[in-house]
């Protein structure tokens, strides 16, 4: 069965058929896969009726957490990581589902006036760990960033199955790194740059997509739920800045 919203087509036994299984079980059995006392009660209390219809769902979906690192840094590029995890298995970790990570970034010269920063594709990279839902580790996937702002953003797919199982259940991506690297374009040194960072977790569209704001962040399509979202500055020191 599919219904539509939106123009996205959504498979019926590929969303709630999910969580319908999980309220199946019982509760040590899913406080075994790492959800707490109100997730279990709102997955108890689930019958099967369509996501965007129950707003409270939004409170089964797992935390997540997410930290930037220097790489390097030079007057010439920067290189950050970020590292984000889930606290446990997200409520949609079937196959059909892909999530995004994406990045902005914003320089600035010695001068303290704006500075073109261009993405390096060959030093930038992302990958996925993926673990069983008991917290066993099982292996780490590269996946493709794709740029198509060289001067502002890039993002990547998160396959949060693996498609294979154990236990009955998928091993779904439970942590994973994105770096990205930026080059000054011209001859101005770099003093720094913004960085912000986004996960956007699937909740009903089967393709997301980066919706960016106007404003330095991170925005996703309807459909995705912006999990965490992270902004620092990294001088060319690389000391790193919260804000």
């Amino acid at each position: 069965m599919f219904h539509y919203i939106d123009n996205f087509l959504l498979p019926f036994a590929s969303f709630e058929n999910e969580l319908l299984e999980k309220a199946a079980l019982s509760v040590d059995e899913l406080s075994k896969l790492g959800y707490d006392n109100n997730q279990i009660a709102i997955l108890k209390n689930y019958d099967g009726q369509a996501i965007e219809d129950a707003p409270e769902l939004r409170g089964v979906f797992a935390g997540m957490t997410a930290k930037f690192f220097k790489s390097s840094a030079s007057t010439s590029s920067l290189k950050v990581r970020v590292f984000w995890e889930w606290s446990n298995a997200p409520a949609l970790a079937g196959d059909p589902i892909t999530d995004l990570i994406a990045m902005r970034w914003q320089g600035t010269n010695t001068g303290g006036r704006p500075l073109n920063v261009a993405f390096n594709s060959s030093k930038s990279s992302a990958n996925v760990n993926y673990y069983t839902r008991d917290g066993e580790y099982k292996f780490n996937r590269s996946v493709d960033i794709v740029c198509d702002s060289p001067y502002d953003h890039a993002y990547a797919e998160i396959p949060v199955s693996s498609g294979e199982y154990e236990d009955g259940w998928t091993i779904y991506a439970k942590s994973g790194n994105m770096y990205v690297q930026v080059d000054r374009t011209g001859t101005d040194s770099i003093k720094e740059a913004a960085f912000v960072f986004g996960y956007g977790h699937t909740v009903i569209a089967i393709s997301p997509s980066l919706s960016l704001p106007a404003s330095f962040g991170i925005g996703f399509s309807w459909g995705t739920e912006k999990m965490v979202e992270e902004a620092i500055r990294m001088d060319n020191k690389g000391i790193i800045t919260e804000y």
